[in-house]
């Protein structure tokens, strides 16, 4: 009945070892692809180490398509604004929730954009990501969204949106 018992408990605690296992597998499990990996890798590497320039840089970037439509002069007062209000961005977000210490992809929907189709000619030709990362801070847990896109003129990926929202 002892030896009964003791099997019963092991089994179960057996299951529930595989049951967080698995759980663990499933929050790591879902793939970003390249080069979209390298610019969220590069973003929460410079967030980590303050590099508010990198940062800058990141989310200062213009699509080869937007860069088509606008005069030169436009371009750079374009640049300058995003960068601008991305600083002001991660400065509330630094003190609301802290410091950055590590994210995980949750989630990751890819939308491809045909040339001719009717959404191109709106959002642009190429690949829009929808990637949204569990982020640590010292103070809380969030959730951030980025809209990342890459056109097929475009020599680097462009940050089209970001958002973070405090998790539950």
């Amino acid at each position: 009945m002892r030896s009964q018992k003791l099997l019963l408990c092991s089994l179960a605690l057996f299951c529930v070892g595989i049951s967080f296992g698995c759980k663990k597998l499933s929050e790591n499990s879902v793939t970003v692809p390249e080069p979209y990996q390298s610019w969220l890798a590069g973003y929460f590497d410079a967030l980590k180490a303050k590099d508010t320039e990198k940062l800058k840089d990141l989310s200062g970037r213009l699509s080869a398509r937007d860069q088509k439509r606008m005069p030169a002069n436009t371009q750079e007062m374009m640049r300058d604004s995003r960068k601008k209000i991305f600083s002001q961005v991660l400065d509330t977000i630094g003190q609301k929730y802290g410091e950055f210490q590590s994210y995980s992809v949750v989630s990751c929907k890819v939308t491809p954009v045909a040339m001719g189709s009717a959404a191109a000619d709106m959002i642009g030709e190429g690949d829009h990501l929808e990637i949204i990362c569990k982020s640590k801070y010292s103070n809380a847990t969030v959730a951030e969204r980025f809209v990342l896109y890459k056109g097929p003129e475009d020599p680097e990926v462009v940050m089209e949106a970001h958002s973070v929202t405090a998790s539950p």
